[in-house]
């Protein structure tokens, strides 16, 4: 997994180089005799770095009795090891920002991690198992996050958005999309860039710690816990994580509930004042505690009696039926513009064409007839150029509706296109086809439409072709283009009239460049 991992980050956009001064700082940790003056030499290099050391030297972390002015003061105070700690988590943070307005939110990222990283303290010191490393271990738990955005941003963006869309666990992703998780990332890379094992060895398993080797395993539960205390902060269901942190640590650590809870509380004030050490907006974080008690005040305010909210819920369940009927409503209005010509009500030619597909596929299938008619008004064109489309358009409604009341309910009727209509016969043979082709043609030849005042006379002309159970499957255009020939015949042999062209074997086999037109 590990040369996988590798291979693929090497893949994309080159990875950050670990920050100069930070490489500096891990080289004179990993000396026998590492030494505060030299530590103190490397700081001075970074100015914005000792004001930041001067600064969390005077916070209530540390509480000296006098103000401290100088670095010197500030490393006396510290010690060589928070010191150490302390530099190497301004850099990184620092040095692994992004861009202000990336899909990958650091600002976010790094309130997160440094949530968890004041908790793993708080956490280490709670069960009497402090740990040295825990402030910076913990911070950088999820360090490979950044890592897999910056090599693949693409692929992670869509680990993000199905992890906000579906609420799906971050690790249980990337394994979906990359096939290893950030915990190993995170670990791998900083391994490369020199941290020492006590760092990096419980940040690759702080998922799972109970698969992590015996000499990490505690670290990686602390890093778990400190990991869901961020959680209770910055994610959405912060009260049911809590319960989760209180069962482990009664069960694995002995620790009483109660004392979790002011733990919690202190996790909120102590990272409000570190964040200002960091430059990260601390958003709306506020000690859980005070959080709860807005909820409390909020529902309190209600002081709803069962009568009205029993009201209330009636009114609520009656606005939503009323919502979903119109929403049904307008479903029906859409699908019926989608699917039918507005000026006729017919079916439009698209679904005319799906129907068609479908009614020639389940005839050939089941063996069954299924008869076609194209029908097309004659001398149309005369209607539009002596009274005008308006007209035109009122003979096309008469027609249809004509058409229309002669049919079954399982036959389907759509307008072709201009004054061509279409009739699709289930279950019905050739015979069946031609009797209501003539029944059509006749009413038709003697419907009265008069246009103020005046009798216009409409007629038909119309082909005929048909499935038969004894012929082979066939695409549904050639039973049109056997109907299409029938209707060419009648149009061009006196109109108002009926053909039909009969689809055989010998015709099927040549292509349709044979026919016997009756």
């Amino acid at each position: 997994m590990t040369h996988s991992i590798q291979e693929l980050l090497r893949k994309g956009i080159e990875l950050p180089s670990p920050p100069e001064i930070a490489v500096r700082i891990l080289e004179e940790i990993k000396k026998d005799e590492c030494s505060l003056d030299r530590l103190a030499a490397i700081i001075e290099t970074d100015p914005a770095l000792v004001t930041r050391i001067i600064r969390i030297s005077n916070s209530s972390f540390y509480g000296p009795m006098t103000r401290v002015n100088t670095l010197q003061r500030a490393l006396s105070i510290l010690g060589l090891n928070a010191v150490k700690n302390i530099a190497l988590s301004f850099v990184l943070t620092e040095n692994l920002r992004g861009e202000e307005k990336s899909i990958f939110d650091y600002d976010l990222f790094w309130r997160r991690s440094v949530t968890a990283a004041v908790g793993a303290e708080l956490v280490s010191d709670m069960i009497g198992l402090p740990c040295k490393e825990i402030f910076i271990t913990s911070l950088l738990q999820d360090i490979g996050m950044v890592f897999m955005f910056l090599s693949h941003p693409e692929q992670y963006q869509k680990v993000l958005e199905e992890v906000q869309s579906t609420e799906a666990f971050v690790k249980d992703t990337e394994t979906r999309i990359f096939g290893f998780t950030h915990p190993n990332v995170g670990a791998i890379v900083l391994k490369e860039w020199g941290f020492p094992q006590n760092i990096y060895a419980p940040i690759g398993f702080h998922h799972d710690p109970h698969n992590a080797v015996a000499e990490c395993r505690l670290d990686a539960q602390i890093l778990q816990l400190a990991n869901q205390l961020s959680v209770v902060y910055h994610g959405q269901q912060g009260a049911m994580v809590l319960e989760k942190i209180k069962q482990t640590c009664e069960k694995s650590f002995n620790v009483d509930p109660d004392k979790v809870d002011t733990v919690v509380d202190e996790v909120a004030r102590r990272t409000i004042e570190m964040l200002s050490f960091f430059d990260i907006p601390p958003g709306d974080m506020r000690p859980f505690s005070a959080l709860l008690q807005e909820a409390n005040a909020q529902l309190g305010k209600l002081n709803l009696t069962y009568e009205q909210l029993l009201l209330q819920y009636k009114a609520a369940k009656d606005k939503a039926e009323n919502l979903s009927r119109e929403l049904q409503e307008a479903n029906c209005k859409l699908r019926k513009l989608a699917t039918t010509d507005g000026l006729t009500g017919l079916y439009n030619h698209r679904t005319f064409q799906d129907l068609l597909e479908k009614r020639v596929s389940e005839a050939h299938r089941h063996r069954r007839n299924l008869s076609l008619i194209l029908l097309d008004l004659d001398h149309f064109k005369c209607v539009n150029d002596c009274h005008g489309h308006l007209v035109g358009d009122a003979v096309l409604k008469a027609v249809s509706n004509k058409i229309r009341g002669l049919l079954r309910s399982e036959d389907i009727p759509a307008r072709y296109g201009g004054e061509e209509f279409a009739l699709i016969l289930p279950e019905t043979d050739i015979d069946g086809g031609v009797s209501l082709a003539e029944r059509i043609r006749e009413n038709v030849s003697q419907m009265h439409i008069a246009i103020n005042g005046a009798p216009i006379r409409i007629s038909v002309s119309l082909g005929v072709a048909a499935i038969g159970p004894h012929l082979p499957p066939f695409d549904k255009s050639v039973l049109v283009d056997f109907a299409d020939k029938a209707l060419y015949t009648a149009k061009h042999n006196g109109r108002n009239t009926v053909r039909i062209s009969t689809i055989n074997t010998q015709s099927l086999e040549n292509h349709l460049n044979s026919c016997t037109i009756d």
